[in-house]
């Protein structure tokens, strides 16, 4: 369900679309009881969301990747604690 922002979180967008898929979006958004609006900001946040959620686990795969190919085991010790500390503040 589409939450309303207040107006004071509220920015606005022009987009241009074609027009088969401007009709779309409106059949879409009538189908699902929301106005466009509330559907483009739905899907952007899903998007957005989703986007962020990958980076993070591509730099959390770089990190482990890095860590795996360490031999030096106290260096990924300080590693650890570093980031735990860095965490803390």
């Amino acid at each position: 369900m589409a939450t309303r922002l207040p107006i004071s979180n509220q920015a606005t967008i022009n987009l241009r679309l074609d027009s088969g898929l401007k009709a779309s979006l409106l059949a879409l958004a009538e189908a699902e009881n929301l106005t466009a609006s509330e559907l483009v900001r739905e899907l952007l946040d899903k998007h957005v969301r989703a986007t962020k959620e990958l980076t993070l686990r591509a730099e959390i795969r770089r990190e482990l990747d890095l860590i795996a190919q360490s031999e030096d085991e106290e260096e990924v010790m300080r590693w650890i604690e570093d980031v735990a500390a860095s965490d803390d503040e």
